[in-house]
């Protein structure tokens, strides 16, 4: 990946200007609240925090408080997959049937390969995509999952393409990644997560919940759910009402989503995966090689996706939604700028993402500050 910046940042914008760019999609998306830092070589951290935390009590979001950050998981748990690959305990062309025994049931399991896995080509059903399963992630809070149980769930279901043949995103890889990761090394792999990311790394507000209470201290999590029908996957249509979503059951989520950190220590994160600070060179440089995202008709989508990590036009890392928030983590690639959002409620009021919003509208403006200050 060429990180080779178009303009070298100087400075920040504006506080106002930021703020600006920050309150105008909680607005639009009807949005509680958001934490917002900027990071960039040679400047100091920018951090904002907007809105509020609890609406109900008037609670202003603050910098330091925590929120779920969904899939922003996948990458961190693609690199501890990833430090085995480098210790020579995994190989990345190893099937399914073979690195995860108890898996050999799922469809394909023996051509599936560990690299189909992290960069989600496998073509297995996404467990989250079954009637009743991402309902309860909310109003059964309590509610524990192993992740036996969310494999049973993609296991009763056939394939949707051959291993390899096309890009299709399912949480599904990702819990198989995390019991693959379990089994080599004989931990459950929250343990993993905390001795070779969190600790070595000094993560320390970054946590993997075992139930659905959040660290202090937090903001209160909101989701916007469908007047009529079932909670789903998917964006809500249609009429909607926003109920509170602190409380959530993490374990469905597992090593494809449980998470919970700050936008400080997610700042961190970018760093330490741009700079391949948890792995060996050659292995840093494969994870951040983008795959291109073809359309149905085969042309490109602007988009890509490699070994746990997203590429949205130039901006890569990547996003998270779980219900109660919503997050983005990722290098301005041109700009060499980091962003981090946490955004405490899932999505906006017309179904969109607001923290992806925010990092898209972010970084016109930063490219804007930039061009205009290196004249």
């Amino acid at each position: 990946m060429n990180e080779s910046s178009a303009h070298c940042l100087t400075s920040w914008p504006a506080d106002d200007a930021i703020a600006a760019v920050i309150t105008d999609v909680l607005d639009k998306d009807e949005a509680p609240g958001a934490i917002v830092r900027l990071s960039a070589p040679g400047l100091a951290p920018w951090t904002g925090a907007f809105g509020l935390a609890n609406v109900d009590a008037g609670t202003p979001m603050q910098p330091a408080m925590h929120g779920r950050i969904g899939s922003i998981t996948k990458p961190m748990v693609a690199t501890l997959v990833l430090q085995l690959v480098d210790e020579g305990k995994l190989s990345l062309d190893e099937p399914l049937a073979t690195a995860l025994p108890a898996a050999a049931s799922l469809p394909n399991a023996a051509s599936i390969t560990v690299r189909n896995l992290l960069t989600m080509r496998s073509g297995l059903f996404n467990f989250t995509e079954a009637p009743g399963i991402f309902d309860t992630i909310s109003t059964n809070p309590d509610r524990i999952w192993t992740p036996a149980e969310l494999i049973a769930v993609a296991a009763e279901r056939p394939a949707n393409f051959a291993p390899g043949a096309q890009f299709e995103y399912s949480n599904t890889n990702y819990i198989l990644l995390g019991e693959i990761v379990a089994l080599i090394t004989g931990k459950p792999v929250e343990q993993v997560f905390r001795e070779r990311l969190t600790e070595p790394f000094g993560l320390s507000e970054t946590s993997w919940p075992a139930g659905p209470e959040l660290p202090e201290p937090f903001a209160d999590g909101y989701e916007r759910v469908p007047l009529d029908g079932p909670r789903t996957d998917a964006p809500p249509t249609g009429p909607t009402t926003v109920e509170r979503a602190t409380r959530v059951a993490a374990s469905a989520g597992g090593a494809a989503g449980a998470v919970v950190s700050t936008v400080a220590d997610l700042d961190r994160w970018i760093d330490i995966l741009f700079e391949g600070k948890a792995l060996e060179q050659a292995t840093s440089r494969a994870q951040l090689e983008i795959l291109p995202i073809l359309q149905p008709d085969g042309t490109p989508s602007g988009m890509g996706y490699g070994m746990g990590v997203a590429d949205f036009g130039g901006i890569v890392g990547h996003n998270g939604g779980i219900p109660g928030f919503q997050s983005f983590a990722a290098r301005i690639v041109a700009l060499g700028v980091n962003v981090s959002v946490i955004v405490n409620i899932d999505y906006g009021v017309a179904g969109t993402h607001p923290a992806d919003a925010m990092t898209l509208a972010l970084r016109t403006l930063l490219a804007g500050h930039a061009a205009a200050t290196s004249r």
